[in-house]
């Protein structure tokens, strides 16, 4: 493989464990190949990089995305005061998975709204999950792609109405892309 350009198209790695991946693309190409192999379609792995022969050109898909940061936080009772996520520290793309869910309900509890804030070219940036009532066992979770100009991702959750006993849990992470 001599040449590598960009691979065009949504391409998707559904399984990464050990130096084995599995990818899917719309097409019977979702088989596995271990790193420096070649599966049944020509498609061949290097460090976490994916490549496939297609006539004379090779094309090349990056599939390397850098792990930032974890957060884990249940029996909440109150508000999450802004907080930056750790690891963040670069201009650049970033996707935040976000789950927010009322572990215990409370018949007078208000709501919860998670929020991802940052900043891009655009200015100052919010967005949220929920409101999540918490009235009643429940879930919410939405994935952001967030293009960071300056400074941080910071997480944080928000009330309307009373916590009374509710509890919720929020998790969330994030990814350099």
């Amino acid at each position: 493989m001599n040449s590598a350009v960009p691979l065009a198209g949504y391409w998707e790695v559904t399984e990464l464990s050990g130096g084995t991946f599995t990818a899917g693309a719309g097409t019977d190409w979702g088989t596995q190949f271990t790193d420096s192999g070649v599966n049944k379609h020509g498609v061949a792995s290097l460090a976490g990089e994916l490549y496939l022969a297609a006539g004379a050109v090779d094309q090349h898909l990056d599939t390397t995305a850098v792990h930032a940061s974890n957060v884990s936080l249940t029996a909440q009772g109150a508000d999450v005061a802004d907080t930056g996520f750790s690891g963040v520290t670069a201009p650049g793309l970033y996707r935040v998975s976000v789950y927010l869910e009322d572990t215990t309900a409370d018949a007078t509890a208000g709501a919860v709204t998670a929020n991802i804030k940052f900043t891009d070219e655009a200015g100052s940036q919010t967005l949220s999950v929920g409101p999540l009532a918490l009235t009643t066992k429940g879930s919410a979770q939405a994935v952001f792609f967030v293009r960071v100009l300056s400074g941080s991702i910071t997480y944080g959750v928000s009330h309307t109405g009373l916590y009374g006993t509710a509890k919720y849990a929020f998790f969330a992470a994030i990814e350099a892309i």
